[in-house]
C-alpha cells in the first residue's frame, strides 16, 4: 500500500476532463458500491485505488484487492477530487475498455443506439435500463455524452460493468448490419402499445430536444411512439427508453 502524494493529484483531477480521459485512456469511479463491484469484476483493469483509512479499516478485509494499487488518501483530499456532494471513502482510476462494435452482441438482438443524447444522467440511466432488460449493447453517437463521464458512471449504478458500451456513428453501424431491424422513436410514430410482437433489433433514442435526425429516420424499419394521455410536452429520454425497452423485450418473438 502506498501513500497519497501531490504528484498524483494533478493526474487524477485531470480525468474529470474528457480530453484527458481520452488521452490517458482512463476513467474515474467513486463510492463504495461501484468501486467494490469494479474490484470484484475482471472487465476493467485498475490503475489506482484511492481510499481513506476508514475504508481500509472497515471494507478492505471483505474483498480481494491488489494492495500494490491501493493508495491511502486523507478524506479531505479525496473529497477535493470527487464529483459527488456527499462524502465518499474510495475512488478508483481504471483503464477504459474498447468501444468498438461487437457484432455478436448486436446482430439479431436488442440493442440501444443513442443519437446525440447529451445529458450524462440520461446516458447512465439508459445503461442501467439496458442491464435491467438484458440488453447487451448500448451504442452512442460520437456527439453523445461520454460513457466514462463520472456522472454517467455514477448514474449507471454499476451497470456499465455488464453492458457493452460502443461508440459509432449510425451509418457505420448500418453498413455493418444493414439487415438489422432499426426501431426509431418519435412523437409521430406508430403506437407502440398496439404492436403484438417485435423481432429483436436496435432501438434508437434521439436527442433530448430535437429527437432522431432525419438521415437516421430514413433508414429505420419502423418509427414508434408512446402515445400521450396527459399534458406533458415530452418524455425524458431515459424514461422513454425504459418504456420502449420494457414493451419491446416483453413482446419479442
Amino acid at each position: 500500500m502506498r501513500e497519497w502524494s501531490s504528484s498524483l493529484q494533478k493526474y487524477v483531477r485531470s480525468l474529470n476532463i474528457p480530453k484527458f480521459r481520452k488521452n490517458y485512456g482512463k476513467f474515474l469511479a467513486e463510492g463504495d458500491k461501484i468501486c467494490s463491484e469494479i474490484i470484484s469484476n475482471s472487465n476493467f483493469d485498475i490503475e489506482y485505488i484511492l481510499a481513506t483509512q476508514s475504508w481500509i479499516d472497515n471494507k478492505a478485509k471483505d474483498i480481494t484487492l491488489d494492495w500494490d494499487k491501493l493508495i491511502r488518501i486523507p478524506e479531505k483530499e479525496l473529497m477535493a477530487l470527487s464529483n459527488q456532494r456527499s462524502g465518499i471513502e474510495i475512488l478508483i482510476v481504471a483503464n477504459k475498455n474498447s468501444e468498438s462494435i461487437n457484432i455478436q452482441l448486436i446482430k439479431d438482438q436488442f440493442s440501444i443506439f443513442l443519437d446525440d443524447v447529451q445529458d450524462p444522467g440520461n446516458l447512465g440511466s439508459i445503461i442501467r435500463i439496458a442491464d435491467w432488460f438484458g440488453i447487451k449493447s448500448v451504442i452512442r453517437s460520437r456527439s453523445s455524452a461520454d460513457f466514462y463521464n463520472p456522472k454517467v458512471v455514477q448514474a449507471s449504478m454499476g451497470s456499465f460493468l455488464r453492458v457493452s458500451m460502443v461508440t459509432s456513428d449510425f451509418d457505420s453501424l448500418y453498413t455493418i448490419l444493414p439487415n438489422q431491424n432499426y426501431y426509431g422513436t418519435a412523437m409521430d410514430g406508430d403506437n407502440i402499445f398496439q404492436a403484438t410482437s417485435f423481432t429483436p433489433g436496435t432501438i434508437i433514442i434521439g436527442n433530448e430536444g430535437r429527437g432522431i435526425g432525419d438521415s437516421i429516420k430514413g433508414k429505420t424499419t419502423q418509427i414508434l411512439s408512446i402515445p400521450k394521455l396527459g399534458g406533458a410536452e415530452s418524455l425524458n429520454a431515459a424514461v422513454a427508453c425504459g418504456i420502449v425497452s420494457a414493451i419491446m423485450t416483453g413482446r419479442s418473438l
